[in-house]
């Protein structure tokens, strides 16, 4: 993680038990602020959730994967409303961070800032039927959960972008994570990454229905999963443009977690023109290496490079050995005479439920759902792009 001058910094203690007593004290906001236990709740005032709010909170039946036990804010009666789009200040969404809440947006457009929950439990960001870009500036992390004491979390609805570190990441031993209908773009580390830490073991995380696009030059790539207990399913990976490698989707690697929990649960998931320039080149979609563990199952692969025989594999890099353990079944190539399940070299990992279809059904559906609803102009030019050839 990179820092520079913080436009909206949000470094949130207060960890709280789910549907226990008020709020802790947050501390002052990022702009001095009052403390996040003074802000708005319901339009009742008396702390109820409207039929409204629930309308609008996330169904906990779409959780599925090893992040699908984060309870969110749905045990806890706050819910802050995000009325405007400030950097700072009262209806902000700065200002609303903390635990045992939920945050809801009454408006849309882009939030500049950056995001560090650091100490955060049972929070649910929700930005459903709104459009909600967080651009980042280029100052470190665009929004990141952070540490073991940052947990319960879910994130949905929000479009992050210009992070100058990854666009969203869970790291340091961060755990019950889910994050679902999200994309990240343009961002100069990792779209989406899943990071453990010597002794900090992050876990139990799902990223689900998301968009991983391109990232800006200079970055490395779409999604890094080095933690543990990490499901991915139903996900759009669409790296391709001009001068990027447009790999890692996913990279799972072991080089700061166990061996064999497994590492990573990859499944559903529709990976578009991966490989450099803008995915005309050589270059790899999925791998499992590095002495990493996971499974590769039922996934849409499709190249106009040079490796479309890369749509997964178990190396280290390019033929350094393959130190990867994967399940590889069930995955099709929209490439004529391709094989995309002939590396696989390991029984199936046992993994948290997630409904499985056959590769070409579940990418139909991730087309059809995947991203921020309603879709902005990048991710609308995304989706728009693929075509699942190959399939009925």
């Amino acid at each position: 993680m990179r820092f520079a001058k913080v436009v909206a910094l949000v470094l949130v203690t207060g960890c709280g038990d789910p549907g226990g007593e008020a709020p802790h004290d947050l501390g002052p906001g990022a702009d001095g602020s009052e403390p996040a236990a003074d802000l708005t709740t319901t339009p009742q005032g008396d702390g109820a959730i409207s039929p409204d709010d629930l309308a609008q909170t996330i169904n906990p039946a779409a959780y599925e994967g090893f992040g699908a036990n984060a309870i969110g804010g749905s045990m806890s009666a706050m819910v802050y409303h995000v009325t405007n789009t400030n950097a700072s200040g009262a209806g902000s969404l700065a200002n609303g961070i903390g635990s045992n809440r939920t945050i809801l947006f009454d408006v849309s457009g882009t939030i500049v800032g950056r995001f560090d929950l650091a100490n955060v439990s049972y929070l649910t960001i929700d930005a459903s039927g709104q459009s909600i870009t967080i651009d980042n500036q280029n100052n470190g992390d665009g929004i990141s959960f952070d540490g073991p004491n940052t947990h319960h979390c879910i994130l949905k609805g929000v479009h992050v972008t210009n992070a100058g570190g990854d666009g969203i990441n869970v790291v340091d031993g961060a755990h019950d994570i889910l994050i679902t209908n999200c994309s990240a773009a343009g961002n100069r580390d990792g779209n989406i990454d899943i990071a453990a830490a010597t002794g900090a073991a992050t876990k139990d995380v799902t990223v689900q229905y998301s968009i991983i696009g391109p990232h800006a030059t200079g970055g490395v790539g779409g999604m890094l999963i080095t933690a543990a207990n990490v499901s991915a399913h139903h996900n759009l990976y669409a790296p391709a443009s001009p001068g990027l490698e447009g790999e890692r989707c996913p990279l799972v690697h072991a080089n700061y977690s166990a061996v064999g929990t497994p590492n990573a649960d990859v499944r559903n998931n529709v990976i578009w023109k991966y490989g450099r320039t803008n995915g005309t080149g050589s270059g790899y979609g999925s791998a499992i290496a590095y002495n990493a563990t996971g499974n590769l199952i039922n996934n849409y692969y499709y190249t106009a490079g040079t490796s479309p025989e890369s749509a997964t594999n178990t190396d280290d890099g390019y033929g350094g050995g393959a130190t990867g353990k994967a399940f590889v079944s069930g995955n099709v190539s929209g490439n004529t005479g391709v094989d995309p399940n002939s590396g696989s070299n390991h029984v199936e990992y046992p993994a948290a439920a997630v409904t499985t279809e056959d590769a070409c059904t579940a990418g139909k559906r991730v087309l059809a759902n995947a991203g921020p609803r309603p879709l902005n102009a990048t991710n609308q030019a995304l989706v728009a792009g693929v075509t699942l050839m190959g399939c009925p």
